[in-house]
């Protein structure tokens, strides 16, 4: 258990003591984010048996060495298949896989969290489920978070040449993430109908060339098999807290109209969800969906100190509260998830009969 507690630990430190808020700073910032990336990376990437559908991963890269390419194409998202395929063939199989997908997440997740107040508990707020969970469980899906983060910073800075290329590459590592386009063109619809048009045609386009199959794929494969998803409830729940309070308290977040619009799409989403769960026959496609508004966490936890209190020591208590809190959710997780065990203990790539 000890580097998923040391990737909690780190970024709860720089919280605590208010990292970057002294004299120099900003450099010491700059440096404990590498040191954070370089971290995060490794635990990540060379792992060994470990993570959720580790195995399944590794079947799926090893059978790409003896088909064609086209052939993978069609059972694979896409840059998935083309980052397999490079990693099979420089000799790193499943382990660069993992490692570049890896970096691919952590590269969004990032550059976005110092977009925001307070970056430090964002991280700290993702590790549990986000980073330990996601990225090392459902290493497509955490791609593709990673390239929604970056288009939500293209929305901000109305780059959306950027939104429609990190939107686009988020597709072609899952189709799933499809799911977050409407929430772009709502956010945009009112002043920038052109920037929707482009949304549409990038999403038409690549569902026409070469997301259909895999569309079809994930239907039968989460909708139509009636597949369940243990603790499914509880990760709409840890969406659908911090989505309440950002509807309680959007006014205060000092961010752009056109974000808070979208944030406040994702919000609703996020509560539609439970609804949806509570009726639907197969829970599994709900949770995956619900995976790509899991950003919604990072948005409220990076802004309460801004938003939730008003003098440091109350600023300070929200902290100490928040990073409670996770710090119980990482605990209970990997004491008591039914899928705890494929990441308890955590295996090294290079010495995979020990655990730490």
């Amino acid at each position: 258990m000890l580097p998923y507690w040391l990737m909690f630990l780190l970024p709860s430190a720089g919280a605590l003591f208010g990292l970057g808020q002294h004299r120099g700073g900003q450099r010491r910032d700059q440096a404990f984010l590498i040191l954070l990336f370089v971290i995060f990376a490794l635990v990540i990437g060379l792992r060994d048996e470990t993570g959720g559908d580790f195995f399944n991963y590794q079947r799926t890269v090893d059978y790409m060495m003896y088909e064609r390419f086209t052939t993978s194409l069609q059972h694979n998202d896409p840059a998935f298949t083309v980052i397999a395929e490079l990693s099979n063939a420089l000799g790193f199989h499943i382990y660069g896989v993992n490692f570049a997908c890896g970096v691919f997440f952590l590269y969004g997740l990032l550059r976005f969290v110092r977009t925001l107040p307070d970056p430090w508990l964002a991280i700290a707020a993702a590790v549990p489920y986000m980073v330990v969970v996601i990225a090392m469980g459902y290493i497509r899906q955490g791609v593709s978070i990673g390239f929604i983060l970056l288009a939500v910073m293209d929305l901000d800075r109305k780059n959306y040449i950027w939104l429609a290329f990190h939107m686009g590459m988020a597709l072609l590592f899952h189709i799933a993430s499809v799911a977050v386009l409407p929430l772009f063109a709502i956010a945009l619809l009112r002043r920038q109908p052109a920037a929707v048009l482009a949304l549409i045609v990038v999403g038409a386009a690549a569902y026409g060339l070469i997301l259909r199959d895999r569309f079809t794929g994930f239907y039968n494969g989460y909708v139509a098999s009636e597949y369940d998803s243990s603790g499914a409830l509880i990760r709409l729940m840890m969406n659908a807290v911090p989505a309440v309070l950002f509807l309680a308290l959007r006014r205060r977040f000092p961010i752009g109209d056109t974000v808070k619009v979208f944030w406040t799409a994702v919000s609703l989403l996020s509560l539609g969800m439970l609804p949806l769960l509570a009726v639907s026959t197969s829970s599994t496609w709900i949770d995956r969906l619900g995976l790509f508004l899991s950003p919604i966490q990072l948005v409220v936890f990076g802004y309460m100190g801004t938003v939730f209190a008003e003098h440091p020591r109350e600023q300070r208590l929200a902290t100490f509260l928040a990073l409670l809190f996770y710090g119980a959710v990482l605990f209970v997780w990997l004491n008591y998830a039914v899928n705890a065990s494929a990441w308890i203990p955590y295996r090294w790539v290079f010495s995979p009969a020990r655990g730490v």
